[in-house]
């Protein structure tokens, strides 16, 4: 089965639209590690734990 999307986006600076964007490509979304070295209850070395998700590339075209 095929199916089609579409997506629209824009930008809007105060409840106003003040452009559409033609298209959105390389978005990336990452998560931070935060570097946090814990020993376990049995002596085993917990280093680091994930952190904050969020976007880190994104290319916009008006």
């Amino acid at each position: 089965m095929t199916g089609f999307q579409t997506h629209t986006f824009a930008i809007e600076l105060g409840n106003i639209r003040v452009e559409t964007l033609q298209s959105v490509d390389g978005m990336v979304i990452g998560q931070d590690v935060v570097d946090d070295r814990q020993v376990s209850s049995s002596g085993e070395l917990i280093a680091g734990r994930p952190g904050a998700a969020g976007a880190k590339q994104i290319t916009a075209t008006a």
